[in-house]
């Protein structure tokens, strides 16, 4: 991922490790000190707020780190974001940087309010419990999930015809 100037690049990997690279001049990108420890498992992600001076990092171990990124050589950790169930596999810094929305494996999503980065709040109904997302939640293949049952079940009460059924196919009136 580019910082949003474009001078910095930052990769996560299965070692549980985030490298930062000096891509100022993209023929000679050169390391950014030693690899940070972003967790304790594979890293799958890292993400950018607006300015650039805040990164997120999520993984496996079911946790989402802000760092402090100011000075891209010596980034500081600013707080853990915990509470996931799952692997969290997805960030993204709301467009003011003040939110950060997080999606786990386990098909939910979690608001924070980082307006302080150091201070993180969960946000949402009872103490920022996390909102199942249906387009996320996995089904078993050739079983329709609840939502789809209740759509068929309300098509069928109100009337609608299926395909095929109607006058011009020889079915009832």
């Amino acid at each position: 991922m580019f910082s949003p100037d474009g001078r910095t690049l930052v990769s996560a990997g299965d070692d549980g490790t985030i490298r930062r690279w000096d891509v100022g001049d993209p023929a000679r990108p050169r390391p950014l000190g030693a690899p940070l420890a972003g967790g304790q498992d594979t890293i799958y992600l890292v993400a950018f707020g607006p300015d650039g001076r805040v990164m997120a990092s999520a993984g496996e171990d079911r946790t989402v780190r802000l760092w402090d990124m100011a000075d891209p050589a010596h980034p500081r950790t600013l707080a853990t974001l915990t509470g996931n169930r799952a692997a969290v596999r997805s960030v993204a810094f709301g467009p003011g940087g003040r939110t950060v929305a997080t999606g786990g494996d386990d098909g939910t999503v979690r608001l924070w309010d980082i307006a302080d980065p150091r201070r993180p709040k969960a946000l949402g109904g009872a103490a920022g419990r996390a909102r199942r997302h249906r387009a996320l939640r996995r089904v078993r293949p050739g079983r329709a999930d609840a939502g789809e049952r209740r759509q068929r079940r309300h098509r069928t009460a109100v009337g609608h015809r299926r395909p095929g059924a109607g006058p011009a196919a020889g079915g009832r009136r």
